[in-house]
């Protein structure tokens, strides 16, 4: 309870690729993102938060906790091994969680207590699903624009996602290089291959006035990190989500027109900023704390 001293008391096991020797610059995928950023965030409450390798807890049991949660994704087969849930459980007076980037996964709902979302609700197991959201760290994402430029976030969609949205990624290809202004199309830290820390990363986003979407996804934190340095979200109308973009200043496109017109407006930096601020680790971990404890 956190008239106990902002959870003074609380210890937290935080599973996924990292441990407590890791560094920021050791950051470089979305789970160890959220990772690194949930502890930072549990931190501002005083809750003892410890970093586990999850790689290693099939050969051992973690320390001792109050609480365990597991940062994953849905494909992770760990979620499905026995021995895994095993010695978790056996770490764990209190509750099992999840904190993951979809909202569904039916496949090992019997093993967790919570499923920690970004986006909710969802109409199954609301006992279980529970959206917490997710957050930013102004310290890392800032405005830092001189020369009006914009992200081209990467290309990761599947041949069959590509299909129905080829006709935006050519229009991007037509335009961009015709626009006038600098394009920053690095492999960013969300990419499988050669990826980039997560601090280069976000001192390319805190360059832009614009985050050109290319993307799917109910996700959405380089996003959120791209309008909290002020950027304006830019969407192909085949790719939009109103449930996740519509949380952040955006503009939709569906011709080359319509992104060509859109590069040349002014950018309220300010504006975009103060939006995506709303959204804190901090208060992330708050409502996390809140379902452990039953507030």
């Amino acid at each position: 309870m956190e008239s106990r001293g902002g959870w003074g008391s609380l210890r937290i096991n935080l599973v996924s690729g990292l441990n407590e020797e890791s560094t920021i610059e050791s950051v470089f995928t979305p789970n160890q993102v959220y990772t690194w950023f949930l502890r930072e965030g549990f931190r501002v409450h005083h809750v003892d938060v410890r970093l586990i390798d999850g790689g290693h807890i099939l050969q051992e049991v973690p320390p001792e906790a109050d609480h365990t949660i597991v940062v994953s994704s849905a494909s992770s087969h760990l979620l499905r091994d026995a021995t895994f849930i095993h010695n978790l459980r056996s770490s764990t007076s209190g509750k099992l969680a999840c904190y993951m980037n979809i909202d569904k996964l039916r496949g090992v709902d019997r093993y967790f207590d919570y499923f920690f979302t970004q986006i909710g609700p969802v109409q199954y197991h609301p006992e279980k699903y529970v959206c917490v959201g997710w957050g930013v760290d102004p310290s890392y994402s800032y405005p830092e624009q001189e020369e009006t430029a914009a992200f081209l976030d990467s290309r990761t969609l599947g041949p069959r996602q590509m299909k129905k949205v080829k006709a935006a990624y050519l229009i991007y290809d037509e335009v961009l290089p015709k626009a006038g202004i600098t394009i920053y199309n690095p492999v960013h830290v969300y990419n499988v291959g050669d990826r980039r820390p997560y601090p280069e990363y976000q001192s390319l986003l805190r360059k832009c006035h614009f985050f050109l979407c290319t993307q799917f996804g109910e996700g959405g934190l380089n996003r959120l990190e791209a309008a909290a340095c002020g950027a304006m979200l830019v969407v192909p109308v085949r790719l939009y989500r109103e449930r996740t973009m519509s949380l952040l200043n955006h503009r939709v496109w569906n011709t080359a027109e319509d992104l060509i017109s859109i590069l040349h407006e002014e950018v309220d930096v300010e504006a975009n900023r103060k939006r995506a601020l709303e959204h804190s680790w901090e208060g992330v971990t708050k409502r996390i704390i809140g379902v452990f404890e039953n507030e």
